[in-house]
């Protein structure tokens, strides 16, 4: 391949526009009746939609749990919220862990623990 030819693929490449990825993380947050749900919301405030490409909850054991329910494994359109959650295995504290990429992630959340209604609940931070 011919230098000329590289410099056009490279030019063309950098004219595609960068896609941004930003992390969140909220918690740690006690489940102390050992019961309920840990729930993570997510906000897109921005213009675009974008994809949230980790959704994690780990306990303070480092243990990963197991999603029960995640609406959040679509593209999350612009002022569109989302949640992923799993239940409380014990007398634990949990956070989440959350990607997202797109054109502009713009978006805010929070952990919840609901044990019929919400206990506790903390801002995801960046």
């Amino acid at each position: 391949m011919t230098v000329r030819r590289c410099m056009i693929i490279l030019a063309a490449l950098a004219s595609c526009g960068p896609a941004y990825a930003d992390m969140l993380g909220g918690g740690p947050i006690h489940a102390s009746g050992g019961t309920g749900l840990v729930v993570c919301r997510l906000f897109n405030f921005g213009f675009q939609p974008v994809s949230v490409t980790v959704r994690q909850i780990y306990d303070n054991a480092g243990n990963l749990n197991t999603l029960t329910a995640d609406t959040c494994n679509v593209s999350l359109a612009a002022t569109k919220s989302c949640s992923f959650y799993a239940p409380v295995l014990g007398n634990l504290a949990y956070s989440c862990r959350v990607a997202v990429s797109g054109n502009d992630t713009k978006v805010s959340g929070v952990i919840e623990v609901i044990d019929n209604t919400i206990k506790y609940q903390e801002p995801m931070t960046r």
